[in-house]
């Protein structure tokens, strides 16, 4: 996990194949191909069986939507079977070979959860930051009605390839009605909520060095923060990446967090754990606060 520079966007964990060519650390030139391990607006964490040097220029060429980007090396971040893992970083900051939409930064404080999507009419793809009620009506629906900027209009939008495949359309109520049906339960208990305002319980992912990928579910989430319990020992203080909500299928947002508190419980043979979402510049760590 890196965290030696300020992020300016989301990573997204999605493998997209990749045609690499450039000047490797002999001098040789090259035209191979590679994949994405993670990925951002600005650059990605890329595989590629070729030993470069930082600082070294290459050419990028995205296989699943043809287009193209010049980027830099700014260090290697390990290795493993497939070859050796870059950071790449783009030459132009408007370059986006991936043809995904990322969200300004400044939206990350009014959300509570962010999910990678997809237009069902037109294909379009964007990770989303949702808001409190954004996030419940996906959690329970894995759909969300919000604009498309191609389409120029509201529509549906779903994890890519989401929609269960078991039963046909014709014998299952809709996206649309599942979606307008979640939409009615929460303004009727609007009132409830009110005075009882339930904790946002959602299915997340938490990356470590130390422990690797823990998935669980929240017990809260918040702009700033998350409440999760484990059976692992985090340190606190320790910065953490999380994904929520969190999927099996490829495309999960992952942001920085560190453990802020921990508090046994062991009648149920856990820990839990409060986090709150930081951004890194150099070795200072930043607490992200919700936008007033």
């Amino acid at each position: 996990m890196e965290t030696n520079s300020i992020r300016r966007s989301d990573r997204l964990a999605l493998e997209l194949p990749l045609q690499l060519s450039g000047t490797d650390c002999t001098g040789q030139g090259y035209i191979e191909q590679g994949s994405t391990q993670l990925l951002s607006r600005h650059g990605a964490k890329v595989v590629l069986n070729r030993k470069l040097l930082p600082n070294q220029e290459l050419s990028l060429r995205c296989l699943s939507t043809g287009l193209a980007a010049e980027a830099r090396v700014v260090g290697q971040v390990g290795r493993g079977p497939q070859g050796y893992f870059y950071g790449v970083e783009f030459l132009d900051f408007y370059a986006n070979p991936w043809k995904i939409d990322f969200p300004p930064p400044a939206e990350f404080r009014q959300s509570v959860a962010r999910a990678f999507l997809e237009c069902a009419r037109c294909k379009s793809r964007a990770v989303t930051y949702l808001s409190e009620i954004e996030a419940e009506i996906f959690e329970a629906n894995r759909c969300l009605s919000r604009n498309c900027k191609t389409c120029n209009a509201m529509g549906l939008w779903t994890e890519p390839d989401s929609l269960p495949a078991h039963k046909p359309v014709s014998e299952r109520n809709s996206p649309e009605e599942h979606l307008q049906a979640t939409l009615a339960r929460w303004m009727n208990s609007m009132n409830e909520r009110k005075e009882a305002k339930p904790n946002l319980r959602m299915a997340a992912c938490v990356r470590s060095p130390e422990f690797g990928e823990d998935v669980m579910t929240t017990e809260e989430v918040s702009p700033t923060g998350f409440r999760f319990k484990s059976p692992k020992r985090y340190t606190r203080n320790s910065i953490i990446e999380i994904a929520v909500p969190y999927s099996r299928k490829p495309g999960n947002v992952f942001v920085l967090a560190q453990i802020e508190w921990d508090r046994a419980l062991p009648n149920e043979g856990v820990t839990l754990y409060g986090a709150c979402y930081v951004q890194m510049q150099g070795s200072t760590i930043q607490r992200i606060e919700a936008k007033p």
